[in-house]
């Protein structure tokens, strides 16, 4: 059933990586293993609150198939490098972290304590950052790590610096 289920919704998070790194061979990006990125994956998705009926783990996966679809495409290959397209399959898969389900406008209208922290910016999308400078760090000590992070965590945080 599970493997019925995987056809209908395209490949998982770890698979869209592998196959993205795997187009310009082994080693293209030293460090990003197999174990280093499931746990990273375990880490994103520990963030998300899939309690939710919308800014979900799941949504965030439909997010990065669609964006792993459109890297599929010549334009897209000859235009960013394995270091983008990974990157934009990563942001892809972070662009919700934290969503609590709720606008910025209620926010805003309720004074909460995420305006009033990110009250520069878009409130999901400043807690949603800063919840990722957490992924994978060490930083956050409830979230689930099998080895602390290790290569995929700091695969994403360069590729997030490029």
């Amino acid at each position: 059933h599970q493997q019925q289920q995987q056809q209908q919704q395209g490949p998982g998070p770890h698979s869209m990586l592998q196959q993205q790194q795997g187009q310009q061979g082994p080693g293209s990006w030293p460090g990003l293993d197999r174990e280093d990125t499931e746990t990273f994956i375990r880490q994103v998705a520990w963030h998300y609150n899939d309690d939710l009926p919308y800014h979900n783990f799941a949504h965030a996966c439909q997010v990065m198939h669609s964006c792993f679809l459109l890297l599929q495409t010549r334009a897209a290959q000859a235009a960013l490098s394995v270091e983008d397209r990974t990157a934009l399959l990563l942001a892809a898969l972070c662009h919700d972290v934290q969503h609590d389900g709720l606008n910025n406008e209620l926010h805003r209208q309720a004074q909460t304590d995420l305006w009033a922290r990110f009250t520069q910016q878009q409130q999901q999308e400043g807690a949603g950052q800063a919840a990722e400078g957490q992924v994978g760090t060490g930083t956050d000590d409830a979230a689930p790590s099998a080895s602390g992070g290790g290569a995929a965590a700091g695969a994403a945080a360069a590729a997030g610096a490029q």
